[in-house]
């Protein structure tokens, strides 16, 4: 996607000591719902922080118990009550697919919601995302 840059924490990282001014200088963060997210310290403060400063998120749900997937109502179980309802309440995590085809449905919900949140669309009319079979309107 133009104008979209993308920090994956396992990757790009250089020190966790950073981890909330990393998330602070993001636009939105994405959330990967899969077990024991909530209770992984790192994964915590980032949640957290998330909610402390009310940045804009993307919730993706992973399904698939043989990948670390998660029952939706373990993982909002398991979120911090303090927290539970900034990241769960009003919104609806996309679904995490494996199988090619549903996972480019995935991957074009994820890149709606980036696109809902992007600081540029306040002076937009319209966005428009191509794709390979269709053009995407919001």
């Amino acid at each position: 996607m133009p104008a979209v840059s993308i920090f994956l924490d396992v990757d790009d990282l250089d020190s966790i000591s950073k981890l909330e001014e990393y998330v602070q200088a993001s636009a939105l963060a994405q959330i990967f719902l899969s077990k024991h997210y909530f209770t992984s310290k790192n994964c915590l403060r980032e949640a957290t922080h998330c909610a402390n400063t009310s940045k804009p998120l993307v919730l993706v749900h992973e399904m698939d118990e043989t990948k670390g997937g998660v029952k939706l109502q373990e993982a909002r179980d398991e979120c911090p009550e303090d927290i539970r309802g900034f990241i769960f309440d009003g919104r609806t995590p996309i679904r995490w697919h494996r199988l090619a085809d549903f996972q480019q449905l995935s991957i074009k919900l994820i890149a709606e919601q980036i696109l809902r949140v992007m600081p540029m669309r306040a002076d937009q009319q319209e966005v428009t995302f191509s794709g390979r079979d269709e053009e995407l309107y919001f």
